[in-house]
C-alpha cells in the first residue's frame, strides 16, 4: 500500500483545561477535522492516538473525562486506536508492526501538542525511514518558560518545531494543500467557466410572473439560513401550494407553523437576516431559488391571513426578495427525484421511532409508545 496512513495525535478533551496556559491556532481542531473527513471519504488508513498519562494530576489521565477523545475525532469501525504513556506513539505500542505489516510507508501527522507528541512522533517515524508528513495548521500548543525565566508563546513555539521538522525530518504542510481544497476565487475560477450571459441575465432583484406563479404551486420550500457565529442551518417547510404569501414583487411571507421547537431558522434569522429558500414542485423538474433579507414578525395583520382550520401561525418570517432565479432541471434528472420506479422502499430505513429510541438513548422511551405519539401528533398538531 502506498496510502499515507494518518496519524491524529492526542485530540483529547484534557487539553481544554486551563492548566495548560495560552494555547496558539484555535482552529487546530477544525482543520484536522477536514483533514480527518478527507482521509475517511477515501477509506484510507486512519490510526487515532490517545495519550493515557500515567501522571495522577493529569487531566489524560485514564478514566478522567479529559481522556476522552474531542468531538468529531472518535474512531470508526477498522480504524486502529493507540494508546501511548510516552511522547511518541512509535514506542511502547503497536504502531510500527501495525504499519509495516500493511506496507505502510508513510504516515501524515496532525495532533496537539506541537513541540511534544506531534514533533516527537514525527522525528521517530523519519528515523524510521516513513515518509513523514506533518499538517501544521492542524496542530497546536502551549506556551513555555524558558530556562532563563522568560516566556516563550505558544505560536513561537510552534512555528520553531514546524521550522525544524520541515528542515530535517518532514514535510511540513496545510490543510487546504493536502485536502486540495479551494480558497481563492482565482483557484475557483480556474475550474469554473464564469456563466453564460442567459445565465448571469436569468437573475432577477425581484419576483417575476413567473417566480410568482411557482410559488403558487408549490408546496415546498427549503430554508437556508446561518447565525451570527456561522452556524448554518437548511429546513424544510411544507403546507398546502401556495401557503407562502407573496405580496408584491419583492415580499413574501412564510407561516411558521408548529414543529420541534429548537427554532434554528427563526434564531437565525433574528441574529444575522440572512435566509436563502428553494422552492420545489411535485413532478415539475425545475426548482426556484429566491434569496433575501428577512425578519420575524407576530403582526396579527400579517398573521391572520395565514390561517388553517382557524388556526394563525404564532409567528412568520418575512422576507425582502433580493434576488430570484430559477434553477435547471439538472439536478432532478440526476437524483431522479420524481421518478417513482428509483424509489427506496420504505423498509429500507428504520421507522422514525426506532432511530430516535436508537439515537437518545432515554432508557423510558419506547418505540411503540414513540410511534403512537407520533401518529397522534401528525393528527392532531399540524397547525
Amino acid at each position: 500500500m502506498t496510502t499515507d496512513a494518518l496519524l491524529v495525535i492526542d485530540m483529547q478533551r484534557g487539553f481544554d483545561d486551563p492548566r495548560w496556559g495560552a494555547r496558539n491556532n484555535p482552529e487546530a481542531e477544525a482543520n484536522g477535522l477536514r483533514v480527518l473527513a478527507h482521509w475517511r471519504a477515501r477509506r484510507w488508513p486512519v490510526v487515532i492516538v490517545r495519550h493515557d498519562s500515567v501522571d495522577a494530576a493529569s487531566p489524560l489521565q485514564p478514566g478522567q473525562p479529559g481522556n476522552e477523545l474531542k468531538p468529531g475525532f472518535e474512531p470508526l469501525a477498522g480504524e486502529l486506536v493507540v494508546g501511548k504513556c510516552v511522547n511518541s506513539a512509535l514506542i511502547g505500542t503497536a504502531l510500527e508492526a501495525w504499519l509495516r505489516d500493511r506496507d505502510i510507508g508513510a504516515v501524515t501527522i496532525f495532533g496537539i501538542t506541537s513541540d511534544q507528541c506531534v514533533s516527537t512522533t514525527a522525528r521517530m517515524a523519519s528515523n524510521l525511514g516513513f515518509r513523514t508528513t506533518v499538517v501544521e495548521d492542524a496542530c497546536a500548543c502551549f506556551g513555555q518558560t524558558t530556562t532563563t525565566g522568560q516566556p516563550l508563546s505558544a505560536e513561537a513555539l510552534h512555528v520553531a518545531h514546524m521550522t525544524t521538522l520541515h528542515t530535517e525530518f518532514a514535510r511540513v504542510v496545510t490543510t487546504n494543500e493536502v485536502t486540495g481544497s479551494i480558497t481563492t476565487l482565482a483557484e475557483l475560477r480556474n475550474r469554473v467557466p464564469p456563466p453564460s450571459e442567459l445565465v448571469r441575465n436569468k437573475v432577477l432583484d425581484h419576483l417575476d410572473v413567473h417566480a410568482r406563479a411557482f410559488i403558487a404551486l408549490s408546496p415546498m420550500v427549503i430554508v437556508g439560513t446561518h447565525g451570527a457565529t456561522g452556524h448554518a442551518d437548511v429546513s424544510p417547510r411544507g403546507d398546502a401550494p401556495g401557503f407562502v404569501a407573496v405580496h408584491g414583487d419583492r415580499c413574501l411571507v412564510i407561516p411558521e407553523r408548529p414543529g420541534n421547537r429548537l427554532a434554528d431558522s427563526l434564531r437565525n434569522v433574528i441574529e444575522t437576516g440572512e435566509i436563502g429558500m428553494l422552492f420545489l414542485i411535485p413532478g415539475i423538474r425545475d426548482a426556484l431559488r429566491v434569496n433575501g433579507r428577512a425578519w420575524v414578525t407576530t403582526s396579527p395583520e400579517v398573521l391572520v391571513p395565514l390561517a388553517v382550520e382557524g388556526k394563525p401561525p404564532a409567528m412568520a418570517i418575512v422576507v425582502h426578495v433580493r434576488e430570484s432565479y430559477l434553477h435547471c432541471a439538472r439536478w432532478s434528472y440526476r437524483s431522479k427525484l420524481w421518478e417513482p420506479a428509483s424509489w427506496p422502499a420504505s423498509e429500507s430505513l428504520p421507522s422514525l421511532a426506532q432511530m430516535l429510541v436508537d439515537q437518545v438513548g432515554m432508557p423510558h422511551l419506547r418505540r411503540d409508545e414513540l410511534d403512537t405519539m407520533l401518529r397522534e401528533m401528525y393528527a392532531t398538531e399540524l397547525y
